[in-house]
């Protein structure tokens, strides 16, 4: 199943989960207070972050690992996230997707500071991010990926947080916004996977169907027990996506 990218699936389809989360947690439990959001954010991701860094550490270094650097550069590259200077050794080599979405939960905590300075003007807000969002993406798309880069990804968090808009607030514009993010979102995965060894459009084939049974599952009813259970299924994928690298390396 190697050129399906099952891999390229799963995160692209993350990210598109990931904007349905952050639409939900920001109307829910941070509605004018994207300062809390973003420590929340902050808080979950990179303690357990730094844990797993010193894992790693803890196999590459006994074992010589040929690509591990402790310089200032490299420190900072790996402890950030967010810095990623070319050519660099990441240790936990998935975590470029961790800091594509940290920076969503920056354009986030701007969207909930503008709708708070702009009195809940929900429809007003979320189309300018939207219509800003599909803008940036084609700016991207038009300098071959080499500006912008960050908002390549646009696509599926602009898709998720209209999915979220459109089923929990039954918003007409929610719904026109996903349906616009939809094609865009499926333009950047075969645009991204065709640079690659894939099968593209199987591999496009299956992402569009993971993206439609997420939608499915966006209207499904959880009874507080399946809740509990998501909830610590959760809590638990992402340490384990974290660790996963540095265990691959050392039985490899």
């Amino acid at each position: 199943v190697a050129p399906l990218a099952l891999g390229n699936v799963g995160v692209f389809c993350f990210f598109a989960l990931s904007g349905f989360v952050i639409a939900e947690a920001c109307d829910r439990f941070y509605a004018g207070a994207p300062h809390r959001f973003l420590l929340n954010r902050l808080l979950r991701i990179y303690p357990t972050y730094w844990v797993t860094c010193a894992l790693a550490l803890a196999v590459y270094a006994p074992l010589s690992h040929p690509e591990l650097r402790l310089d200032a550069a490299a420190l900072a590259a790996n402890l950030s996230i967010l810095y990623s200077p070319h050519g660099s050794f990441v240790w936990i080599s998935l975590i470029w997707a961790v800091g594509i979405e940290l920076r969503f939960y920056f354009v986030a905590a701007l969207i909930e500071a503008a709708q708070t300075m702009l009195k809940r003007r929900s429809a007003l807000v979320h189309g300018a991010f939207w219509l800003g969002a599909l803008a940036l993406y084609a700016l991207t798309v038009a300098s071959d990926y080499q500006r912008l880069a960050t908002f390549r990804h646009a696509p599926y968090f602009m898709l998720g947080m209209a999915i979220y808009h459109a089923v929990a607030r039954r918003s007409r514009a929610g719904a026109l916004a996903a349906a616009a993010a939809f094609p865009f979102a499926v333009h950047a995965y075969w645009v991204y996977n065709a640079a690659g060894p894939t099968d593209l459009l199987p591999s496009t084939l299956v992402f569009v169907a993971m993206l439609a049974a997420m939608l499915a599952a966006s209207f499904a009813v959880v009874s507080p027990c399946s809740a509990r259970i998501d909830k610590a299924l959760g809590d638990f994928t992402y340490p384990l996506c974290l660790v996963h690298w540095p265990v691959v390396w050392l039985v490899g």
